[in-house]
């Protein structure tokens, strides 16, 4: 579960961690925004097709 960032708490100044794993044609990529408190904040995945173009 991620955390709100309600308007009386003062800023955060995150930590990004961040992994990209490449297997074939496919590649992930995964982030997650962490508060200095340890909490998780956000966190976001994306999934990619990975394709060499040919010279025209």
């Amino acid at each position: 579960m991620t955390s709100g960032q309600e308007p009386w708490r003062p800023s955060i100044l995150p930590e990004l961690h961040g992994a990209f794993t490449h297997r074939g044609p496919f590649a992930i990529a995964a982030t997650a925004f962490v508060g200095p408190d340890g909490k998780l904040y956000a966190h976001g995945t994306t999934t990619c097709l990975v394709f060499e173009l040919k010279p025209r």
